[in-house]
């Protein structure tokens, strides 16, 4: 239970074995929630939230 608090903080642990570079970010997925997470240079963990998509502009 409060290792799936501790995401809800926003301290996401990785997978340290499924660890790969995407450019200049590094992409892992977080151990206790699962969810896909990157982090550029020496930062924090973060959830990747791909950018909404604005139809009005297509």
């Amino acid at each position: 239970m409060l290792r799936w608090l501790a995401c809800l903080m926003r301290r996401h642990k990785p997978v340290r074995n499924l660890t790969e570079q995407v450019g200049l970010r590094q992409v892992s997925k977080c151990q206790q929630c699962g969810a896909t997470i990157g982090r550029i240079g020496g930062g924090a963990w973060r959830p990747i939230v791909d950018a909404p998509v604005d139809r009005r502009n297509s």
